[in-house]
């Protein structure tokens, strides 16, 4: 359902959409290096109630257990979209569904962020905007249950966790189940006008149970402030890395990693080998369990794109892998979502900005 007109400017979130030059796409094209791997682009056959209009700034999380992904919200233009959507992936084919809920009904959101807590079965939702401009609310949707035809639903309840963070959007979160939290890095805020970017680092701990604890723990020497980013959760080497974003004047292309593999987080710049993607925002980017990998694909540096590439994290700063994409790429685009299917071992692409159409892709490695 459409449930509200945004009253508030087009935030620069994400993948800045409103950048857009619809005669200068990027279509087609690879990064490369010194590496290359083919992979497959393919469409899966999708079933069910397909989400209509296509989102943007949406927020996506996969459930292993459940084999499915879950949807929140996002937009469609200026208009906030009230959906919460599951595309089931365990069958051969894939089916949409509305994911019903009870307990009160949160404000949708766009340009929010959306984890897996999987030891507590739960998605948890932070920041975003809505038609009252940037929040800083923490949303849990859990409690899930299975009627007897199959059909899943969810109970939705605000957290009230102990301090807070300033509010914001087109930040990023990963949920790090060893140490029971939640980690929020980067975003922006528009107040009176005025856009302000972040780097800060702020942790939302489970570790004492209830609502849990905000805790900011920025370490020194941090990464630019800047939106729009990409991060992935490294649980093999302690660590989450951050890749690109905007920073007010400038797309970026940089790599870092928040390191806590000593014991304390500390920040560090990588230098990876090969050739890294170009400056981008608005990309999305998927942890590769099997090969460890971080996959990027789309984003926008004033045009949408479509081209992928691939960081190998298994040591060190890693390296870049060029990905040559075969023949059905999806079309160029940004502020989309994705999540990796560790089940059939595919990254799951939908939706966004560009020339984003309502089918839905898939992404595997040979």
């Amino acid at each position: 359902s459409l449930v509200m007109i945004l009253k508030l400017p087009m935030l620069f979130h994400g993948s800045l959409g409103c950048l857009r030059d619809a005669d200068n796409e990027t279509s087609g094209g690879t990064t490369t290096g010194g590496t290359t791997a083919e992979v497959e682009w393919s469409r899966p056959i999708v079933g069910g109630s397909i989400p209509t209009p296509i989102p943007a700034a949406a927020a996506a999380v996969y459930d292993s257990t459940g084999g499915r992904m879950v949807m929140t919200w996002g937009s469609s233009g200026t208009t906030i979209l009230g959906d919460v959507f599951e595309l089931q992936l365990l069958s051969t084919k894939a089916s949409w569904a509305y994911l019903k809920s009870s307990g009160e009904s949160p404000t949708p959101k766009a340009g929010h962020t959306a984890v897996y807590d999987a030891g507590s079965a739960r998605i948890l939702i932070f920041g975003g905007y809505d038609e009252q401009g940037t929040t800083g609310k923490v949303l849990e949707l859990g409690n899930f249950s299975t009627d007897p035809d199959g059909n899943i639903s969810g109970a939705w309840r605000e957290l009230i966790p102990f301090e807070k963070p300033p509010a914001r959007s087109g930040h990023t979160a990963v949920f790090d189940d060893s140490n029971n939290r939640m980690l929020v890095f980067g975003g922006q805020n528009v107040v009176d006008g005025t856009t302000t970017y972040s780097n800060e680092v702020w942790e939302l701990s489970f570790a004492l149970g209830g609502d849990g604890i905000w805790k900011n723990i920025s370490p020194v020497d941090p990464p630019p402030a800047r939106a729009g980013h990409s991060a992935v959760l490294d649980p093999v080497n302690h660590r989450m890395v951050i890749f690109g974003g905007f920073d007010g004047a400038n797309y970026l292309s940089d790599v870092y990693e928040l390191s806590w593999a000593g014991g304390t987080e500390s920040w560090k710049r990588m230098t990876p080998s090969g050739l890294p993607p170009t400056a981008r925002s608005g990309q999305t980017a998927v942890y590769d369990s099997d090969k460890r990998w971080m996959v990027v694909f789309g984003g926008s540096d004033g045009a949408h794109r479509n081209d992928s590439a691939a960081l190998d994290l298994a040591s060190g700063d890693g390296a870049w892998i060029g990905l040559s994409p075969g023949t059905e790429i999806p079309s160029a685009r940004s502020r989309h979502i994705a999540i990796y299917d560790s089940v059939g071992q595919r990254m799951i692409v939908y939706g966004g900005d560009g020339d984003a159409t309502g089918e839905v892709y898939q992404l595997k490695i040979n």
